[in-house]
């Protein structure tokens, strides 16, 4: 576990579902990391670009679809910033595809950030633990 102000976060390299991912991460006392502000948000993107030390990776994160509100929110119910989107996402509210991806994930490919994506694809996971 590395720390960040009042948390500690780690990277899991076990490719899961997103339910899996953040069951895994309550049975280390921990949640799905919640970057919901732009410094912090910029602190781990470019921290796992170096932790993973690959052009590309996608890592589950504590973001999901709301259908009340129709949106994509935070765990803790802070909408996602707009900026922090990679181009051509979510595609889920932009209609472009049938296929509902309602879990999001970090993803370094080429110069992209957030990507929604199938909530039962695998993928790393990224878990915060409040100090």
């Amino acid at each position: 576990w590395l720390g960040y102000n009042d948390s500690c976060w780690r990277y899991f390299a076990l490719p899961a579902s997103w339910a899996t991912a953040k069951s895994s991460c309550l049975a280390e006392q921990a949640a799905l990391l919640v970057a919901d502000n732009a410094e912090k948000f910029n602190f781990f993107f470019n921290t796992y670009q170096h932790v993973r030390n690959i052009k590309s990776f996608s890592a589950w994160i504590g973001i999901v679809f709301v259908q009340q509100q129709q949106n994509f929110t935070w765990l803790n119910g802070v909408s996602v910033n707009v900026s922090f989107w990679s181009a051509g996402n979510p595609s889920t509210l932009l209609n472009k595809d049938q296929i509902k991806e309602e879990c999001v994930a970090f993803s370094r490919k080429d110069d992209s950030m957030l990507n929604d994506l199938k909530c039962e694809d695998k993928n790393d996971y990224i878990c915060e633990m409040k100090m």
